[in-house]
C-alpha cells in the first residue's frame, strides 16, 4: 500500500512538471530560427507614379509555417514619419499624403520577437490627374462660326486632346492655349465636345453638348397692324436692336415712303413703329439694309437684306361705319369707337 501511494505521488509530480512545461511553452515563444521574409510591394512599383490613393498600395505579407499570419505584426513608414500599424489580414491600403515624391517601406515583425523583422522599401511619385473642364461653349447653347471661341481648363495636363461626337481624339500640341486650338464642328445640329487631359497621374475627361448653327435666319412674312409693321423670321432672334434707319416701307398706292420711329425684337419678329400708318387698302413693300447692328439669330448669323418684300396683310382699327361722326375710311376692323349723331340732329 505504501509502495502504491509512493508511485502515485511520483506520477502526480511528473504530470505537474509536464503541465508546467507546456504552460511555460505557451507563455514563452522562443525566437524563430528562420528570419521573417520581407513583404512584397506589388503596387506601386519602385520609381513609378500613382494618380490615386484609394487602395493604391498592394502588399503581400509573409506567411508562417502553417500558412497563416497570426504571428505577424505589420507596419508602414512614409517619408520617415514613424511606423504605423496596419492590418496584416488585408493586402490593399489607402494612405493619405500630399502630391510629390515619397519614400515608403512596409515591415513585417515576428510578434514574439521584435528583433526578427524584414521590410521592403520603394520610392514613388503621387500626382493627381488633371481636373479638366469646359467653360465655353456652355451646355444647351447655340453657337456658330461667328461665336466659336471654345474655352477649356486643362489644369495640370501635359497631354491635351479633344473629339466631337465620340470620334477619335485629336491631340493639341500646346495645352497652354486653353481651347483656341479646338477646331469647329462640321454640319449644323447637335454636337458633343469631349476633352481629355492626361498627366503622369492619369487622365480625366469633360464634355458638353450644344447646337451648331451656321444658317442665317430667313424672312417669312410682313404684316401691318395700325402703326406697327411686323417682320416675321423662321427662328428666334438674339434680341439686339437693329438701327431703325435700316428699314424703309414704300406705300405703292400713295407713292410715298413710310419711315419708322422705333424698332424692337420680340422672339422671331422685328417690330417697327411708324407715325404714318397707311390705309387698309394701300399696297406696301418693305426694304431692309443691314447696318452695324443687323438682324441676327441667337448664333449671330445675320439675316440678308430685303428689297420690295410685300406686306401681306394690313389691319387698321377704327370706326368702319360710314354713318358715324368719326368714320375712318382707312380702317378695316371696327374697334367699337363709332360716335353717331344724337336724335333730331341733322
Amino acid at each position: 500500500m505504501k509502495l502504491f501511494k509512493k508511485q502515485w505521488l511520483k506520477n502526480i509530480g511528473t504530470l505537474c512538471a509536464i503541465l508546467a512545461l507546456f504552460s511555460f511553452a505557451y507563455v514563452y515563444h522562443a525566437p524563430r530560427a528562420k528570419a521573417v521574409d520581407a513583404p512584397v510591394i506589388n503596387t506601386p512599383t519602385d520609381g513609378s507614379t500613382i494618380g490615386t490613393l484609394t487602395n493604391a498600395f498592394d502588399v503581400t505579407w509573409p506567411l508562417d509555417g502553417d500558412g497563416g499570419i497570426s504571428w505577424l505584426s505589420c507596419y508602414y513608414n512614409l517619408d520617415s514619419a514613424g511606423e504605423v500599424p496596419v492590418d496584416c489580414g488585408t493586402s490593399l491600403y489607402t494612405i493619405s499624403m500630399a502630391e510629390g515624391e515619397h519614400l515608403i517601406y512596409f515591415r513585417a515583425f515576428d510578434s514574439f520577437d521584435s528583433s526578427n523583422s524584414n521590410s521592403n522599401t520603394i520610392s514613388f511619385t503621387y500626382t493627381v490627374p488633371p481636373v479638366v473642364s469646359i467653360t465655353a461653349p456652355t451646355g444647351a447653347s447655340t453657337v456658330s462660326n461667328v461665336l466659336w471661341s471654345p474655352s477649356v481648363n486643362w489644369d495640370t495636363a501635359t497631354t491635351c486632346e479633344y473629339s466631337f461626337d465620340d470620334t477619335s481624339y485629336v491631340n493639341i500640341v500646346d495645352c497652354s492655349n486653353a481651347g483656341s486650338d479646338i477646331s469647329a464642328p462640321t454640319g449644323d445640329g447637335t454636337h458633343t465636345l469631349n476633352i481629355r487631359g492626361t498627366n503622369a497621374g492619369g487622365s480625366n475627361t469633360a464634355g458638353v453638348s450644344f447646337t451648331w448653327d451656321t444658317t442665317a435666319p430667313t424672312f417669312s412674312s410682313a404684316s401691318m397692324t395700325d402703326d406697327t409693321l411686323t417682320l416675321t423670321y423662321n427662328e428666334d432672334l438674339d434680341g439686339s436692336t437693329p438701327d431703325v434707319s435700316a428699314f424703309v416701307a414704300n406705300n405703292v398706292t400713295q407713292g410715298t415712303t413710310m419711315t419708322f420711329s422705333g424698332v424692337g425684337i420680340v422672339g422671331s419678329t422685328v417690330v417697327l413703329t411708324t407715325t404714318q400708318p397707311p390705309s387698309y387698302s394701300d399696297s406696301l413693300t418693305i426694304d431692309y439694309m443691314p447696318g452695324g447692328s443687323p438682324i441676327q439669330d441667337i448664333a449671330h448669323n445675320s439675316a440678308i437684306s430685303l428689297s420690295g418684300e410685300v406686306v401681306g396683310s394690313i389691319s387698321i382699327h377704327g370706326c368702319t361705319d360710314s354713318s358715324a361722326d368719326n368714320y375712318d375710311p382707312n380702317a378695316n376692323i371696327d374697334n367699337g369707337s363709332c360716335i353717331f349723331p344724337g336724335p333730331g340732329i341733322v
